[in-house]
C-alpha cells in the first residue's frame, strides 16, 4: 500500500512537472509572438497578409501578373522583418558580429531572386536584372531623395567628401565588372576567353569584399532620426565621418539609424531567441515568396510581350527596392540617405554579382559570365560618372 502511495505521489510529481513546463513553454512563445507583433505598425500588418495569399495564389494557378504582385508585397514585409530581426540581433551580439550578420544578410533579397532566375537559366533576364537593382538604387533611389528632400528645403547639405569616395570606390567596382564586356567588344575575345575572366574577376572580388575588416563596415554609433529642424544636416556633417567607412563592403544597420534612445545609444526591442527566430521564419518566408516572384517571369513576359532587358531593368528591382533612403532623406538626414543608397550599390558590385558568376560556375552554368550588354554597361558608367558629379558640391536641391 505504501508502493502504491509513493508511486501515485511520484506520478502527480512528474504530471505537476510536465504541466509547469508547459506554461513556461506557453509564456516564452507568447512572449516571442508580442515581440514580433509589436515591431509592425498597421501597414506591416497589412503587409502579412500577403505572405499566405502569395502561397495560395500560386498554388492555385493565379495569372502570372497577380503571383508576381502578391508576392512582390509580401517580400516586401519579410525583407523588413528580416532587417529588423538582424538589427536587434546586432544590438544583442556587438558589432563585430553585427557586422558580419548585416553583410550576410544585407542582399539576401537580390541573391535569392538571382538563384532562381539562374536556375531557370534566364540568363538575359538574370544580367540585366543585376546591372538594373545597381540603376535603380543609383537614380531612382537617389533622385527620389533629392526631390523629396527638397521640398520642405531650399537645399539640403551632406558631407561630400564621403560621397566622392564611396563613388570613387563605386566606380573602380563597376569597372572591374566592365573588363569582360569591354574584353568582348573592342578585343573580341573567345568566349572561353570571357568565362575564365569572369570567373577571376568574381573570385577576387568576392574576396576582397569578404575578408575586408569587418570593424571598418559596422557604425561606430548611430545617428538619431527624431524629429529634425530644417538645417540640422549641417550640424551632422561631421559625425558622417564616423559612420563613412560602412559603404566600403558593408551592409549598414538600417533600423538603428531611424530610432535611438534619449541618450542617443539604440536599445533592443527584442531578446535574442526572438531575434535569431525572427531571422530564421523570415528567410524561409522570403525564399518561398522569392521563387514565387521568380518563377512568374517567363509567363508575364509571354503573356505581355514584355523585353528581358526590361524585365530585368525596371519590373525585377522592383523586388528589392528599399526606400529607407528616401525617408532619410525626408528628414534631412542626405548623409545617410547616400550612404545607404550607393552602399547598397556597391554590396551589389562587389557580394551579389561575383557570387552569382560563382554559383553558375558550380552548375556548370557556362553562359553565365560578367560579358553584360554594352548599351547597360555604358549606361551604368555614365550613371555612376554623373551622380559623383551631383554629390560633389555637398549640397543638393529638388
Amino acid at each position: 500500500m505504501h508502493s502504491i502511495r509513493k508511486q501515485a505521489r511520484k506520478q502527480a510529481w512528474h504530471g505537476q512537472q510536465f504541466r509547469s513546463d508547459l506554461e513556461r513553454q506557453k509564456t516564452r512563445l507568447r512572449l516571442i509572438v508580442q515581440e514580433l507583433v509589436v515591431t509592425f505598425d498597421n501597414g506591416s500588418i497589412f503587409l502579412f497578409a500577403c505572405v499566405p495569399a502569395g502561397f495560395a495564389v500560386n498554388y492555385t494557378g493565379q495569372s502570372p501578373v497577380t503571383i508576381f504582385v502578391v508576392n512582390l508585397f509580401a517580400i516586401r514585409l519579410t525583407a523588413a522583418l528580416l532587417s529588423r530581426a538582424v538589427d536587434e540581433a546586432t544590438l544583442h551580439l556587438g558589432d563585430t558580429v553585427g557586422g558580419l550578420l548585416n553583410m550576410s544578410f544585407g542582399n539576401l533579397g537580390q541573391l535569392i531572386a538571382a538563384i532562381f532566375i539562374l536556375i531557370d537559366r534566364d540568363i538575359g533576364v538574370l544580367q540585366a536584372y543585376l546591372l538594373g537593382t545597381i540603376l535603380q538604387n543609383l537614380l531612382l533611389i537617389a533622385g527620389l531623395a533629392f526631390l523629396l528632400g527638397g521640398l520642405r528645403r531650399e537645399e539640403q547639405y551632406f558631407n561630400r567628401r564621403v560621397a566622392q569616395t564611396i563613388g570613387m570606390f563605386l566606380l573602380l567596382a563597376v569597372v572591374s565588372l566592365m573588363i569582360p564586356t569591354v574584353s568582348q567588344l573592342w578585343a573580341h575575345s573567345t568566349q572561353e576567353g570571357i568565362i575564365a575572366q569572369s570567373r577571376g574577376t568574381a573570385v577576387l572580388g568576392t574576396n576582397r569584399n569578404m575578408f575586408e575588416d569587418v570593424g571598418e563596415k559596422a557604425p561606430s554609433r548611430a545617428f538619431s532620426f527624431d524629429s529634425l529642424d530644417k538645417g540640422e544636416a549641417k550640424r551632422q556633417i561631421a559625425a558622417a565621418g564616423a559612420v563613412s567607412a560602412a559603404p566600403v563592403g558593408g551592409q549598414i544597420n538600417r533600423e538603428n539609424l531611424l530610432r535611438e534612445n534619449d541618450e542617443g545609444e539604440p536599445e533592443p526591442h527584442m531578446r535574442l531567441p526572438t531575434a535569431a527566430i525572427a531571422i530564421v521564419f523570415a528567410t524561409v518566408l522570403l525564399v518561398f515568396n522569392t521563387k514565387f516572384a521568380a518563377e512568374s517571369i517567363q509567363g508575364i513576359m509571354e503573356e505581355h510581350e514584355i523585353s528581358q532587358s526590361f524585365m530585368g531593368t525596371v519590373i525585377i528591382p522592383l523586388l528589392s527596392m528599399d526606400l529607407t533612403a528616401v525617408k532619410c532623406a525626408w528628414n534631412d538626414k542626405m548623409d545617410m540617405s547616400l550612404t545607404l543608397t550607393l552602399e547598397k550599390c556597391m554590396q551589389m558590385a562587389l557580394l551579389v554579382v561575383p557570387l552569382i558568376v560563382i554559383i553558375a560556375w558550380g552548375m556548370g552554368i557556362d553562359e553565365m559570365t560578367l560579358d553584360f550588354d554594352g548599351f547597360s554597361v555604358a549606361a551604368l558608367f555614365a550613371s555612376i560618372i554623373i551622380v559623383t558629379y551631383v554629390v560633389q558640391e555637398g549640397k543638393s536641391n529638388w
